[in-house]
This record gives C-alpha cells, structure tokens and sequence, in this order.
C-alpha cells in the first residue's frame, strides 16, 4: 500500500480527540515497540490498552479484553 510509505507522525499532534489505541504485544505485523509503545508521545488525548499475548488482531483473538476497554472508553 502506497500509505504504508507515508510518514504521518507530523500529523499526530493535531489529533485533537479523544483516542484509543488497542494493541497487542506480540503483534509481528506492526511491532508494538515500533508503533503503539510510541504513540503516548505523539498524541495528546491517547488512551493505550496493551493486550498481552496479543497478535496483529485482538479484537478476534481477545474480545474479553478489547471490548470492556472499547465500552469503558465510550462510556467516559
């Protein structure tokens, strides 16, 4: 994907909502220390949910922890 070659960290700092990350750690298609682990830094209203043991999809594998996160985020 042409995306994947953008640079978007720029635009991190305007997010200016609200915003929760939900990311696994054992994620091998976008490595959580590369990505989520970095993203507090970046964006200022930034809630991160790191599920342990978690792959590239979580909200398949871990629904037990991704959706009480989603419905506690909406519900504040």
């Amino acid at each position: 994907m042409d995306t994947w070659l953008t640079d978007f960290r720029a635009d991190l700092p305007l997010i200016d909502v609200p915003t929760l990350l939900i990311h696994g750690d054992a994620d091998r298609i976008l490595p959580y220390p590369a990505t989520a682990a970095r993203l507090p830094a970046l964006v200022k209203d930034l809630t991160l949910v790191t599920v342990g043991g978690g792959p590239h999809n979580v909200a398949w594998t871990h629904p037990e922890v991704v959706n009480p996160a989603l419905l506690d985020f909406l519900a504040n």
